[in-house]
């Protein structure tokens, strides 16, 4: 359940998601992917590893045991070159920024999503500014009634989704173009698998800590969070089958065609 849990690693959704995305769209060379995306993954499993271990020396929780973690890391690694204080100052700055930089990612994706879902209904959410607007409003209503609590406890299960799927397409290619999907193949069942539990051992979680109990069931905003996530993981398990039931008829009925013969890596700027 590491990884459902975390989110950081080897494989991500969110990866997977702005790889084809934002990432795609700002490389100059077309050759430049397997560095970048490569290099990501291993910088996004360091960040991972740090926290582990951050986490761990502070022997907390949270933001403040993050910083303080890393303050003391940095003391042991420079043999107490740089002092607690500092060293914490620097881990609080890192959070910071982590922060920073996932939120306004997070703000592109929503202003995209409504562009591209509701921008025929109306053309003002193709609008960057009122996109933009109109997400950061229903983010503030979120945080505003509490139940967004109860969303993040679905990220890790379904932004691991997202990777599982995009493995589903990228074996699916690879069988299709005659190609060994294996390497793609494997990682993608333990992904479908792991996080499809995941999603109802979180439902079952939700049902039995806060529907079940008087006390927390009593106030309405807990019981309207935690409906709303438990059909969310419903609607999620649903429609993770139906894709799965899908990509397995396209794949018994694919018939892979002769292996593309290796090209020469074009050079010309990507536009």
């Amino acid at each position: 359940m590491l990884f459902v849990t975390i989110a950081c690693g080897a494989i991500s959704g969110w990866h997977a998601l702005f790889g084809s995305i934002g990432t795609a769209r700002q490389l100059e060379y077309e050759t430049d992917g397997l560095p970048v995306g490569g290099g990501s993954m291993f910088s996004e499993n360091a960040l991972g590893l740090l926290s582990l271990v951050a986490i761990s020396i502070a022997g907390g929780v949270g933001a403040g045991a993050f910083a303080g973690g890393v303050g003391k890391l940095l003391g042991m690694v420079t043999f107490g070159a740089i002092p607690l204080p500092y060293g914490t100052a620097l881990g609080f700055g890192v959070f910071v920024v982590i922060v920073l930089t996932v939120v306004q990612l997070v703000f592109r994706v929503m202003r995209v999503v409504l562009s591209e879902w509701l921008g025929e209904a109306w053309v003002g959410f193709k609008n960057a500014h009122i996109a933009a607007i109109v997400s950061m409003l229903l983010t503030l209503l979120l945080v505003l009634s509490g139940t967004w609590v109860y969303l993040w406890q679905l990220f890790g299960s379904s932004n691991q989704l997202m990777a599982a799927l995009s493995l589903l397409i990228v074996s699916l290619w690879l069988k299709s173009i005659g190609r060994s999907p294996r390497f793609a193949l494997y990682p993608m069942l333990f992904m479908y698998v792991t996080t499809m539990a995941a999603m109802v051992v979180t439902a079952y979680n939700l049902y039995a800590s806060i529907l079940s109990n008087p006390k927390i069931a009593a106030q309405p905003v807990n019981v309207i969070g935690a409906l709303a996530m438990i059909i969310v993981s419903a609607l999620l398990f649903v429609a993770a089958a139906l894709i799965a039931y899908d990509a397995w008829r396209a794949w018994t009925r694919m018939k892979p065609s002769a292996p593309e013969a290796v090209k020469e890596p074009r050079l010309a700027p990507a536009r």
